[in-house]
Parts: structure tokens; sequence; C-alpha cells
């Protein structure tokens, strides 16, 4: 579903309609927000994953994953 909606805008976009690069740009912020949840979550929720498994599941390094979702207080 979520590819169908994002190429829908895409097209949108090529059309000339501006109005879906601001739907874009919002998706994009909850999607970044959605997934630094997820992973604070899996960090400190009950399955505590450590940021090596959860790098490695994001395709990056586990430092990567401990600046970018490890912050203090979580996003």
């Amino acid at each position: 579903m979520t590819r169908r909606v994002l190429a829908s805008l895409v097209r949108r976009a090529g059309a000339g309609d501006l109005d879906a690069l601001g739907e874009l740009a919002a998706l994009v912020d909850h999607v970044e927000y959605a997934l630094a949840l997820a992973a604070h979550n899996a960090h400190v929720g009950p399955a505590a994953y450590s940021w090596t498994e959860i790098a490695r599941e994001l395709g990056i390094t586990r430092q990567a994953a401990r600046q970018r979702f490890g912050g203090r207080h979580g996003p």
C-alpha cells in the first residue's frame, strides 16, 4: 500500500501538482519519526535488542544506529 501511495504522489508531482511535493515531505517526517520510535523501543523495550542487531536489520553500522536512534530520552 505504501508503495502505491508514494508512486501516486510522484506521478502527481511529475504532472505538475506541487501539493504532492508537500505531501511527500510530510510523509518523510512521519516515517522518520516512526523509524526512530521503533528503533528506540526495540532497544529499550522487552526484547532489548542490541544496537548491533538493530543496525544489522537497518543495513547500517552499530555506531550509526546508536547515534541516530539512541538519544538519552528517545525520539
